[in-house]
């Protein structure tokens, strides 16, 4: 099988056309980049979910190539973008970055986290990527998170495969894929609403689940998760 983290979002870019910045983070719809209107509801869940203000400082973990990570700095006063992807990065500082309000690092995640000297972030956020972390990695990442940068009020997680619908993507009676469990595939690890305020509240978080609107093209298997520091009852839907 192949190793979606490794081809997906590292061999599979380069074989993209040089502006087509959505189908280089498979952003597509059979095959085909997703409109300005399914990016614009992107951007608008993620800057309405973490309440994004102008004064604000984004960290963007696994950025990509920095094409949805430009549009939320420019609702803010910019962050730091951070992927492994070598080529990602490099279209990222290339067609993106202003230094030193909006810069892009090559990195693992995990690595950045780890070693990366303090910044005066408030605001986090991790789009489409969250399912390729195995349990105790999205513990860890959503500890020092939490741990590095106090000054955080807010975690976005975009895009998650909900193990709760998964019959809506799979078209199964059974609702199994068989590797749903799995991070090395294409769509990362399914989980279900009950896991993620589990791993929230292991990562001293709590959880509020959102849904895109049924205009975005996978409404109806994937859902948002607000991270916060803030007492909120659990709303598992």
């Amino acid at each position: 099988m192949v190793d979606s983290n490794n081809y997906y979002y590292k061999d599979h870019p380069a074989n993209c056309q040089r502006y087509d910045y959505w189908g280089q983070v498979k952003r597509t719809i059979n095959g085909k980049s997703v409109n300005e209107e399914q990016i614009d509801l992107i951007v608008d869940s993620i800057c309405d979910g973490i309440s994004l203000q102008s004064q604000d400082r984004v960290l963007d973990l696994c950025c990509g190539n920095g094409a949805l990570t430009h549009r939320v700095f420019a609702r803010c006063s910019g962050g730091v973008g951070v992927d492994f992807s070598k080529f990602l990065i490099n279209v990222a500082q290339s067609d993106f970055a202003k230094p030193p309000r909006e810069t892009y690092v090559v990195s693992d995640v995990l690595t950045y986290m780890r070693s990366a000297a303090y910044l005066q972030f408030n605001k986090v956020v991790c789009y489409g990527a969250f399912m390729f972390f195995k349990d105790n990695e999205a513990i860890e990442l959503l500890q020092l998170v939490r741990q590095r940068y106090p000054k955080v009020s807010a975690m976005f997680l975009g895009n998650l495969p909900d193990l709760d619908r998964i019959k809506n993507f799979s078209g199964s009676s059974s609702g199994k894929l068989g590797v749903e469990k799995r991070d090395d595939t294409a769509m990362g690890i399914w989980r279900s609403q009950a896991e993620i305020h589990f791993l929230a509240g292991k990562s001293g978080w709590n959880a509020k689940i959102s849904f895109m609107p049924k205009n975005f093209f996978a409404s109806n298997y994937r859902f948002d998760v607000v991270l916060s520091t803030q007492s909120e009852k659990k709303d598992i839907q």
